[in-house]
């Protein structure tokens, strides 16, 4: 398995020029969707990306079969790329996310935001998961890379523009949680 150390050398060398979140946010992805190439009986291939099965339901050559799940949690069977290469594997993930198909995702990047660029992959039909599920996935392993190599997190997860009531009722809770928590420990009853 290719290290987060090894991973950031091999993306910025692919992808030169960016900045610290969008290496976090993109790498963060790569480790996320396919362990840096690991994954997916080592196909090399950093974004899961996959093309259809086969009339047959059998995969091509050049792919892996591996299960997968729809928008509607229903299972499939998605045909892996296999990649020649850790490097090639990073560049078709950074090409898939900004392609000129996906230029919301492209812009999301440059924001550091997680959740901007969780909605705009989905959106795009880059990815069924639910956004936010993703988003936290994307902080999860961007904080896990920083973490890793010694830098500061750059990658967000506020709600774009303005802070959303879903997100303010969260934060009460979680507030709420650790107040009885604290409230019981108190009385010596956790």
């Amino acid at each position: 398995m290719i290290s987060d150390r090894d991973a950031r050398a091999i993306l910025v060398a692919v992808w030169p020029g960016r900045t610290l979140a969008e290496y976090q946010i993109v790498q963060a992805i790569g480790r996320f969707e396919g362990n840096y190439g690991a994954a997916f009986d080592a196909a090399n291939n950093w974004g899961a990306s996959q093309r259809p099965a086969l009339a047959d339901g059998s995969c091509p050559l050049g792919t892996t079969a591996t299960p997968d799940f729809d928008a509607q949690g229903v299972q499939y069977t998605a045909c892996i790329f296999r990649l020649p290469s850790p490097e090639a594997g990073a560049r078709a993930l950074v090409r898939a996310l900004t392609a000129p198909r996906r230029p919301e995702v492209g812009r999301a990047l440059t924001s550091g935001n997680a959740r901007r660029v969780a909605g705009a992959m989905s959106r795009s039909g880059y990815m069924a998961a639910k956004p936010d599920r993703y988003a936290l996935s994307i902080q999860r392993n961007a904080r896990t890379i920083a973490r890793a190599l010694g830098e500061p997190l750059k990658v967000t997860s506020s709600s774009p523009a303005s802070s959303s009531p879903l997100g303010a009722f969260a934060f009460v809770a979680v507030f709420l949680e650790f107040a009885i928590i604290a409230f019981l420990a108190t009385r010596g009853r956790t």
